[in-house]
């Protein structure tokens, strides 16, 4: 009984295993498509068969089916949902007509029709029940018509003109594996995950159609046609810089071909078609192959010199991933310059399609870039959409490898600083996301640097710790055990790991599935016993291997690499005496902090020395700071010659400062700004940053003309941010923030006779308390905040005033169309307590449908002129508080409340002019509370317009031509449409240092 019951149970579990735990499988598959261009309707009409081995062993009774034209059927498909989500507005706006999607399909098993159904993924995805169920290791037939409506070029299937990208272009089943099915929709931003398989292909279009596809060409007649037009394209003298247009293509012939084409172990096949193409061919013959592989290289005239030598790299290429992987498999590679290409280029099996180019090396580097694919996504057909790192990363990795070798002279150390300084950069300041991240949740600017950058650093980091020998066995390895299959993620890891006896978990566990740090630093050396103890910590998680290395008189030894540990841990050198102790001084290593990685021996500051000046990257082997010229200016110190001292480089610190004196020709006195600030990035939480700032500023604000003498003032701010991780859904941007603002003012003081007496100072404090946010959307953005502001204070007449008030801003746009929107901004501003809120005196923090440089009563913001009057000054306007587009005086009490506000302002990119001419009608309006003494509670205003705007606004000329007549009337006492304009040039948010800290908005 007892062996029966062990017998029953163990027959239960065996049935019962999860997909994940069964040996692995892999389905197969054998496509016959039979197609015809019809180029006058950009149209292909064609049958599709499929015959779907089950090798899994499981009972199917459906297939998912994949038809990736359809996310071109409509704008609200994953597709256009992605591209809006990356501010890419060409589909959204696009008209009905250049739609694509393929359909006419009626999908039959043996002789019954299948009725498919909808799934959630979108039409682009298809779910489709089977009249027979396909059991294990058994085979059916499934067969289709179809129409491919092909549309205009926009992400990899597409027409430009009569030249034909024709990929992802047919029904492709869903891959099944270990761990079920994988539908999913096609994106542009996250490539594809197919099941291996043959391919027979006819393609019937017009005679004078060059082609070139997945496979091996099966006509005999069209090969010697191509070959004959390489040769006449080589000895062609007449190609030459013809521009590409899409009048440019000769009439179709009115006779047609068709031609067969067979691919073998692939698991997609694309193929492109275009009457201008010119050719080049050659052959390889590589060690470990009996046959010569054949080399096509097809391109237009526009780029025929720059692709004279294609061949040449595509042959260097191919030859160079067979010997550092594994020999490439195919008879054929080819490579097709296209005006219609994704981006730089976009890989296939066997061939790859390539965008424009301008230089050699460039094309060289693309060129294989895309070729080296073949071996990662081609052979090794791991899953793009889920593990774009896997494939991205890796070639990343040896094309890398081949410029060096091939170029070496040519921009490593550049390539190499951007990529480090784009992965410090991200991982410091908490936006950064792990590389295993799927291709859909990757944001935009992290997914160069989690697919490509931070993989192919970190494999640059293993393959040094393990020498070239032995990562290349590694890597070879690899290839031979999973060509022609899925690898998984965990495959790969024990495949390396058998072949190196190494743990790789700090690899894939580490840099490849976590945003932890590898963060090594010096703490302490002390010579022992004629030996050097070096301890080191790790403030990071990642316990990586790194190199350590020791210089003695200059001249540095070996460098020596060391496993990675965490914590703390004391290596003892031989020898003592040396000059310098370093940490990955050659940056081999994704070391995150490097300011610390450095030990001198000797200096005055041995911490800091070395310095750099006028850099913008650190190394750790210097210390950086940036010094730069700083001219300024404003009417009262007249022009400034200053200079701009800061360790702020691209990548941020921890403490952050900046000094920038200057010497005012016109006030003869020193003036300038300061500031620093302490950030902390939390690794984990809802918090992105902690930020404690502080900053200092002095200039002067007004120049008593009597006797020329300028009026100073000093602004002490200190505060705290605390900025919020975006949400996942709705990447929402929050902030809280509380500063305070000390400001002493310079101010006059005259006896009874009226001579000046000696100048006196006021002081005062301003508290507030902020929260912020922004929704950076392309269609439809907004931000906006709510602030909460104290302060008690001495008004002009020496009473003690005190107030709370609040404000709230809201501000967007909705695009209407391409790169034209509509632009709205609301205000409402309300003392909640004002000592002064029924007097007729207006403080200078009363609220304003202004912002003049007298409004700005917080000196939040730099005026070419602060205190001005009813001269040029007045003219330049910020966007604050109402936000009135018109540059009344401000000796005026025109808009002026000591109760509330309440303002919009619109403007509108107007359809019909050119992009370099931002020319917006705009149209202001506001209502404010008026003193008690008045006869009405509200004054109503409102002014519109002409405006000329660049940078989001922040650069701006508005010339008010209409509006209320007391507004209007008080502009036109100042003069002609001259003396009435405004300028806006917001100072403040032009400085480079703002726009590196929202490197995140790319």
């Amino acid at each position: 009984m007892k062996l029966l019951s062990f017998w029953c149970l163990s027959i239960l579990l065996l049935f019962d295993l999860p997909a994940a735990a069964q040996s692995y499988f892999q389905q197969a598959l054998d496509y016959q498509i039979t197609v015809r261009l019809d180029d006058q309707r950009h149209e292909l009409h064609g049958e599709w068969t499929l015959t779907y081995t089950n090798n899994s062993p499981d009972t199917l009774h459906f297939l998912y089916l994949h038809l990736w034209p359809n996310a071109y059927s409509s704008k609200r498909t994953a597709l256009a949902r992605q591209l809006l989500r990356q501010g890419k507005t060409d589909f959204y706006f696009a008209p009905l007509s250049n739609l694509g999607g393929i359909d006419s399909l009626a999908f039959r098993q043996d002789e019954h029709l299948l009725q498919n159904e909808a799934t959630t993924y979108g039409p682009d995805v298809i779910k489709l029940p089977l009249a027979s169920a396909l059991l294990p290791g058994k085979s059916s037939v499934l067969r289709t018509p179809f129409r491919l409506r092909i549309p205009p070029s926009l992400s990899r299937l597409g027409h430009v003109g009569q030249a034909y990208q024709l990929t992802q272009w047919y029904p492709k089943p869903a891959v099944y594996d270990r761990a079920g099915w994988h539908p999913m929709p096609y994106l542009d931003q996250g490539e594809f995950y197919s099941e291996f398989g043959r391919f027979t292909i006819h393609i019937s279009l017009p005679q004078n159609y060059v082609v070139a596809a997945t496979g091996v060409l099966q006509n005999a007649r069209e090969r010697k046609w191509l070959l004959d037009k390489a040769q006449s394209s080589r000895s062609d003298q007449s190609l030459g810089q013809a521009l590409l247009s899409v009048d440019s293509f000769p009439p179709s012939a009115p006779t047609t071909k068709t031609l067969t084409y067979v691919a073998e172990d692939v698991h997609d096949f694309a193929w492109f078609a275009d009457k201008r193409l010119q050719l080049r061919h050659d052959t390889l013959q590589l060690a470990g192959r009996k046959t010569p592989v054949d080399v096509w290289a097809f391109f237009t005239t526009v780029e025929a010199e720059l692709w004279a030598e294609a061949t040449t790299y595509m042959k260097r290429a191919t030859r160079f991933y067979s010997e550092q992987i594994g020999v490439y498999p195919y008879p054929q590679v080819s490579a097709v310059q296209c005006p219609g290409s994704a981006g730089a280029g976009m890989e296939y099996p066997m061939i790859t399609l390539i965008g424009r180019e301008y230089t050699a090396p460039s094309l060289d580097g693309v060129l294989t870039h895309e070729i080296g694919h073949n071996w990662f996504y081609g052979i090794l057909g791991s899953n793009e959409r889920d593990h774009a790192w896997m494939d991205e990363g890796f070639n990343s990795y040896y094309d890398h490898r081949y410029a060096d070798t091939y170029y070496p002279d040519k921009g490593k150390t550049q390539r190499l600083v951007f990529d480090q300084a784009a992965y410090r950069y991200y991982n410091i300041t908490g936006r950064a996301q792990a590389p295993a991240t799927t291709s859909g949740q990757l944001r935009a600017y992290n997914y160069w640097t989690g697919a490509y950058t931070i993989p192919a650093l970190a494999l640059r980091q293993l393959a040094q710790y393990l020498g070239e020998g032995r990562f290349r066995t590694a890597m070879q390895a690899y290839y031979e055990e999973w060509k022609f299959r899925h690898p998984q993620p965990a495959d790969l890891q024990r495949s390396l790991e058998a072949s190196t006896k190494e743990d790789l978990d700090w690899f894939f566990a580490g840099f490849m599935q976590s945003i932890e740090q590898q963060d090594y630093r010096i703490v302490g050396v002390k010579e022992v016993d004629g030996r050097t103890r070096l301890t080191i910590r790790n403030r990071g998680r990642i316990a990586a291997p790194f190199p350590v290395q020791a210089g003695r008189a200059g001249a540095p030894t070996d460098r020596v690499w060391t496993p990675g540990f965490t914590g703390i841990k004391t290596l003892v050198l031989p020898g003592t005496s040396y000059d310098y102790l370093a940490i990955d001084p050659e940056q081999l290593t994704l070391e995150v902090q490097r300011q610390d990685n450095w030990w001198r021996a000797r200096g005055l500051l041995p911490r800091l020395e070395p310095l750099r000046l006028f850099s913008f990257t650190e190394s750790g082997r210097y210390t950086s700071l940036l010094l730069f010229p700083l001219p300024l200016y404003n009417r009262h110190d007249g022009l400034q010659a200053g200079i701009g001292l800061s360790n702020r480089t691209l990548l941020p610190r921890s403490f952050e400062w900046l000094l920038a004196p200057a010497y005012g020709v016109g006030s003869n006195r020193l003036v300038g700004f300061a500031g620093a600030q302490q950030r902390w990035w939390p690794r984990r939480g809802r918090i992105r940053e902690i930020a404690l700032q502080g900053s200092y500023r002095s200039f002067h604000f007004r120049t008593f003309a009597t006797e020329g003498l300028p009026l100073r003032y000093q602004r002490f701010s200190p505060g705290l941010r605390l900025s919020l991780q975006p949400s996942r859904k709705r990447q929402w941007t929050q902030q809280f923030h509380w500063r305070s603002i000390f400001l002493r003012q310079d101010r006059l003081r005259f006896d009874a006779q009226g001579n000046r007496l000696p100048l006196d100072q006021t002081d005062q404090w301003i508290h507030e308390l902020s929260y912020t946010f922004e929704r950076p959307q392309v269609l439809a953005p907004f931000s906006g905040g709510l602030y909460v502001e104290q302060s008690r204070y001495v008004d002009p007449f020496g009473r003690e005033q005190t107030y709370v008030k609040a404000r709230f801003e809201l501000e967007g746009s909705f695009m209407y169309e391409q790169n034209r929107s509509f632009h709205w901004r609301i205000f409402v501003g309300r003392f909640l307590s004002n000592s002064l809120r029924q007097s007729n005196f207006l403080p200078e923090n009363a609220f304003s449908l202004f912002d003049r440089g007298r409004d700005d009563y917080r000196y939040d913001n730099l005026y070419l002129d602060r205190s001005a009057g009813e001269d040029w000054g007045r003219q330049q306007l910020a966007q604050r508080a109402g936000g009135l587009r018109a540059p009344l005086p401000a000796n005026f009490g025109l808009g002026r409340s000591n109760k509330s506000i309440v303002s919009l302002n619109l403007s509108l990119d107007l359809p019909f002019t050119p992009d370099w001419l931002p020319l917006k009608p705009y149209l202001d309006a506001a209502s404010y509370a008026l003193p008690a003494s008045t006869t009405v509670d509200r004054e109503f205003l409102w002014v519109g317009g002409l405006a000329l705007e660049w940078l989001d606004g922040k650069l701006g000329v508005y010339a008010p031509l209409f509006g209320t007549d007391r507004l209007m009337d008080r502009l036109a006492e100042q003069g002609g449409l001259a003396q009435r304009i405004a300028v806006r040039v917001n100072f403040r948010d032009l400085m480079p240092w703002r726009w590196i800290d929202n490197q995140d908005t790319w």
